[in-house]
């Protein structure tokens, strides 16, 4: 017994002792480094309009490759998407004091003028045009430039042997030939309110401003009035697509966003919009044929309207911040960089705005090599647009609504061109702080 407790004792020695000999041997384990504490996040706030899936995606993946490079910085969005003017959202969040960081916005003078907005930094101000220069300083940069005409299905116009008008006669001709086969000429959005600013602009540009560049300038100065008799017809040429029947029945129920779906399965034959709905339509029927073309006015004359109204501007409030107004800095500079800048305008059917900027991008498709040869052989090229600088605020949403009422046959263009008057004074009065 004595035997077998001296060989037990002996063994777990010797297990102690390779064990220390070991320990010996083998390197040393260097002791953990306390894990460090995450740096939290910066927050910077991106308030933009949601006005159709294409500017959506490219806004979304801007900000998701900009958190890669920048893993400091959480970029939040906040987007505005209603039966409503953009500008309705935007002065909510004014009252609340709820404006965020960078925000889009379509006419940014009246906001700089109010002290809203921080100057663009300098390095930046030079990066693109137009932009909204106010007593020397800079407070907005455009995004990129868009266009708007009819984009239409080819097949339809082939089949039926009809061809692009020349003038706005032979445009009434084809929608009804279009509308004597059993199909819609025109689709409309109705559901969202502001897609009626696209055949409203058409008209007051071919209608109105081909003639009078400076109207609605005249008008906020009291030169000129809604009464006029290029008003009357601009009314009456919008009054006269709903009243012959070519707008597509179901507009007041279909939203933008449904419009690539009909005019690729053939239900309607035409929409009055930008070239991005043809690249969606295209998504979603790659053999669907699809064409550009402006529609000319009275006088034959082919009218690009040319939307330059997606400017970027930082906030006062953001500027309070300097790290904050250095990191909206870096967002602009991240998006006007080459590649990303590029990209943005393409996926949109967009055309860049960057200062010097070289030939503009096709995106492979046929459709685009149109818009661009249209858009660089029109007879004369319009920017201006109700809801600009040179329209009161609240003026817009006001014409909108009540042009909805027209399109339902609650109204005659007589009477709407009644209400834009009396609503224009209203408007102009509030902004300048009569007494009443």
């Amino acid at each position: 017994m004595k035997k077998d407790a001296k060989m037990v004792f002996a063994t777990v020695m010797l297990c102690l002792a390779l064990v220390a000999l070991l320990t010996l041997l083998l390197p040393s384990t260097p002791d953990a480094k306390p894990q460090e504490e995450p740096q939290p996040q910066r927050v910077l706030t991106l308030v933009y309009a949601f006005q159709n899936s294409k500017w959506n995606s490219c806004v979304e993946e801007l900000v998701r490759r900009f958190e890669e490079q920048h893993p400091d910085i959480d970029v939040q969005c906040d987007i505005r998407y209603e039966n409503r003017v953009y500008e309705d959202a935007l002065n909510m969040l004014a009252a609340r004091d709820q404006l965020g960081d960078i925000m889009q916005i379509k006419e940014p003078y009246g906001w700089a003028e109010n002290g809203l907005l921080a100057p663009i930094p300098e390095e930046l101000a030079a990066v693109a045009k137009p932009s909204c220069v106010v007593e020397g300083t800079c407070y907005g940069l455009c995004a990129l430039g868009t266009t708007t005409g009819v984009v239409y299905n080819k097949a339809i116009f082939r089949d039926l042997g009809i061809s692009e008008p020349s003038d706005y006669n032979e445009f009434i001709d084809l929608c009804e030939t279009i509308k004597s086969a059993g199909i819609s000429p025109l689709g409309m959005g109705g559901e969202d309110l502001w897609h009626l600013e696209y055949w409203l602009n058409h008209f007051l540009r071919s209608d109105v401003l081909s003639r009078e560049p400076d109207f609605l300038a005249l008008c906020s100065s009291g030169e000129r009035d809604w009464r006029d008799p290029l008003i009357s017809e601009m009314f009456l040429h919008l009054e006269e697509l709903f009243r012959r029947e070519y707008v597509d029945g179901s507009w007041p129920a279909t939203p933008d966003t449904a419009l690539a779906y009909h005019l690729s399965s053939g239900n309607i034959a035409m929409v009055f919009s930008g070239p991005w709905l043809a690249l969606e339509a295209q998504e979603l029927e790659p053999e669907l044929e699809l064409g550009w073309f402006y529609v000319p006015n009275t006088q034959g004359d082919t009218i690009a309207g040319e939307s330059l109204d997606v400017f970027w501007t930082i906030t006062a409030d953001c500027a309070e911040d300097p790290q904050r107004y250095a990191d909206a800095r870096a967002f602009l500079e991240f998006f006007y960089s080459e590649s990303i800048y590029d990209e943005i305008y393409s996926a949109m059917a967009g055309f860049s705005t960057i200062v010097d900027a070289g030939q503009e991008a096709s995106a492979g498709s046929p459709i685009m090599d149109e818009v661009h040869g249209d858009r660089a052989t029109a007879d004369k090229h319009i920017s201006a647009y109700v809801g600009d600088e040179n329209t009161p605020p609240g003026f817009e949403k006001k014409l909108l609504t009540a042009l909805l009422r027209m399109y339902s046959g609650e109204l005659s263009a007589a009477e709407l061109q009644e209400l834009a008057c009396q609503y224009w004074e209203e408007c102009l009065e509030a902004e300048v702080g009569y007494e009443d």
